[in-house]
């Protein structure tokens, strides 16, 4: 092993840590957030084998982002394990070894970072023989065979996987998702809480925004196919055809008060129309 990427929120640490290592002769990086971390480790697969990368992971990081989406813990660095150790597990990374390096000296903290997928635990401060405390660690990890922690880690890998449920959906989403069509185009349908809602299950913006415009272009259609809700024909245009709200009201010879007021009627027969459509999907599954 001879290249580590160092990941810490803190400078002072990360740059003890990568003074010690480099004396004992690592390459190393440094990463101040999940993000990066990740980043650099794609660098690194493409020049290294993954038997010479380790992964020197700081537990508490409050000033990392991927803090606020941590799933069952507080410490951004044990979640970095846990999708890390999950992309080993369906074959998108090979193996990797992965320390924590942390301040927190509660047993239970350092069982949890094992549990999330660290091969060890070692305490803060970074000493002049942290690379000799590492490869002990990893010694001694490879000789157990934790299965507690591993069923654990299993079913926190089935949670962080599985999907959540979405909140309600209400008219002002439908409001909010035709903005963001009209600013962003099918990327920004793609990011509102409309398309989440109706294809949680496609990860892309753009995909999830095309998949979205090609629904409510059916539901409208098929609404006023049957003679009812000709009010919707103002979302097809939004919807669909991609018309400002200005240029619609123009072409249907409209004010704008009156306009948006009949907007705002197809905004709700729409949310009605989806609304028991999810509920009929529903009890279809049950």
């Amino acid at each position: 092993m001879n290249y580590c990427i160092i990941v810490d929120d803190l400078a002072v640490d990360r740059q003890l840590a990568a003074r010690y290592l480099q004396a004992a002769g690592y390459q190393t990086s440094m990463a101040r957030s999940s993000k990066q971390a990740i980043e650099q480790l794609q660098q690194a697969l493409a020049i290294y084998q993954p038997s010479q990368i380790l992964l020197l992971v700081d537990l508490n990081m409050p000033n990392d982002p991927a803090l606020q989406q941590v799933v069952a813990s507080s410490l951004a660095g044990a979640n970095l394990a846990l999708q890390l150790q999950i992309q080993i597990a369906n074959g998108s990374l090979p193996p990797l070894a992965i320390v924590a390096l942390t301040a927190l000296s509660a047993s239970e903290v350092h069982q949890t970072a094992i549990a999330f997928g660290c091969d060890a635990v070692l305490e803060k401060p970074a000493t002049p023989d942290l690379a000799q405390r590492i490869e002990q660690a990893l010694a001694t990890s490879a000789q157990q065979s934790p299965i507690g922690s591993q069923a654990l880690l299993n079913i926190l890998r089935l949670r962080l996987l599985a999907p959540t449920p979405s909140p309600p959906l209400n008219e002002e989403d439908l409001t909010k998702a035709l903005l963001q069509l009209h600013r962003q185009g099918l990327v920004g349908l793609g990011t509102s809480h409309l398309a989440k809602y109706l294809f949680p299950q496609i990860a892309n913006d753009y995909q999830r925004g095309l998949q979205t415009q090609a629904k409510i272009a059916n539901v409208i259609r098929e609404a006023m196919q049957l003679n009812v809700l000709e009010t919707l024909a103002i979302l097809e245009g939004e919807f669909v055809q991609l018309h400002a709200p200005q240029t619609q009201a123009q072409q249907l010879h409209l004010s704008k008060s009156e306009y948006y007021r009949r907007r705002k009627e197809a905004i709700a027969q729409l949310y009605h129309i989806l609304a028991e459509a999810r509920a009929e999907s529903k009890e279809h599954r049950t």
